[in-house]
């Protein structure tokens, strides 16, 4: 009995509701209607110069994955409309699903829409004494995704070695403009990687700068970079290396960086930027990423070394920042202003706010009033932007 009354509740429902009619709408349309509805944005041929895709969270990731799928499903039509658009952008989550991604993309011609990559390996020891085969896999996924333009490749352990074959395909891949990867991919090169040369990459989240770690094994050298990233245009730096280290070990220097990325904490102080400028002789931009905890340190210096400030190279138009954690107090933006204001930047033109501190910024009208009076004081515009280089 209780079957029938379910289907006869199903028949009712379905002749009170009958089918929707979708609207018959050219097909460049529906595809900006599922990019929007699938949360999916497009993916710039040559990502912008002052911008770094940033991954989401895997919590996020899987969760956006699943409302994708609801949406795409709906129809064949949606399912065909959205397919080229849905596989530009893949995230694998953990090694043990390469296995099937590479499955999928061998009977298929997917891989060909491909234009962003993230592979986040969980942590893991791979065998010492054989081939890993998580690498395998991920260097046949490569192979698969000839119009890859982004990839973001986190192997859980830093320190996990990176093998040449891997370093090989990468090199490969024609289109490619962004590489993060860990501290270790630094290590999958040397001096006779004539054949890995890589033209088309702009932008590297990879230390590029010597330094001893792990113990009696340097990273590779600035001639190194420059003969197999001719073009590298934009890197990230996490670490602040002491002047004498860089006076030791620097030899050289990469003049086709002109965009640069900080991670600042407490413990590094601003007064060692010129230390990169050796590096980067035609810096164009650099954007601070910080707290503002750490960045208000500063003061304390400059309270205590009158003849201290923030020193940029003539050459630096545009000057960029970014403060993680809760938006801060009227006297902490007032702080904020007195360190900029101290700072010896002649050619600066451009102060960039990231979007969320823009919105502290312009939402309080008394902290905005500081920043106007400190931008009419110098001469400088305040734009709102991604800090990622």
């Amino acid at each position: 009995m209780t079957t029938v009354v379910k289907s006869l509740a199903k028949i009712s429902y379905a002749a009170s509701h009958p089918q929707v009619q979708l609207p018959e709408l050219p097909e460049e349309i529906w595809v900006k209607i599922l990019r929007m509805a699938c949360g999916i944005g497009r993916l710039e041929e040559t990502p912008k110069l002052l911008s770094f895709p940033k991954s989401l969270p895997p919590k996020l990731l899987r969760k956006n994955m699943r409302f994708q799928r609801r949406i795409i499903l709906v129809c064949k039509a949606w399912y065909r409309i959205a397919r080229p658009f849905l596989y530009e952008e893949i995230a694998v989550l953990d090694q043990s699903k390469l296995h099937k991604l590479l499955d999928i993309l061998n009977q298929t011609s997917l891989g060909s829409y491909t234009k962003r990559i993230d592979v986040f390996f969980s942590t893991y020891l791979p065998p010492a004494d054989k081939e890993d085969r998580y690498m395998v896999e991920f260097t046949a996924i490569l192979r698969c995704l000839p119009n890859l333009r982004v990839l973001v490749y986190d192997p859980g352990d830093p320190l996990v070695h990176i093998p040449a074959s891997l370093r090989t395909e990468i090199s490969r891949l024609p289109d490619l403009k962004v590489l993060s990867a860990s501290g270790a991919f630094s290590f999958a090169w040397d001096d006779n990687c004539v054949v890995a040369t890589n033209r088309s990459l702009r932008t590297a989240t990879f230390p590029l700068i010597p330094c001893l770690f792990p113990p009696n094994q340097m990273l590779w050298t600035e001639a190194v970079v420059n003969r197999i990233l001719p073009n590298l245009s934009q890197i990230y730096v996490r670490d602040f290396l002491p002047s004498a280290f860089h006076a030791r070990y620097v030899s050289g220097s990469l003049p086709s960086v002109t965009s640069l990325l900080i991670f600042k904490d407490a413990n590094h102080s601003l007064s060692k930027l010129p230390c990169f400028y050796s590096i980067f002789p035609r810096l164009q931009y650099i954007g601070l990423q910080t707290t503002f905890k750490a960045f208000l340190r500063e003061e304390d210096v400059l309270h205590q070394i009158t003849e201290f400030r923030i020193v940029l190279p003539d050459s630096v138009h545009t000057f960029g920042m970014s403060f993680n954690g809760r938006r801060a107090r009227y006297s902490q933006y007032r702080q904020v202003c007195d360190i900029l204001d101290s700072m010896r930047a002649d050619g600066l033109k451009v102060i960039r706010f990231e979007e969320q501190t823009a919105e502290h910024i312009i939402n309080k009208k008394s902290v905005s009033a500081l920043f106007d009076e400190l931008c009419r004081k110098k001469g400088w515009r305040m734009e709102v932007g991604d800090m990622y280089v």
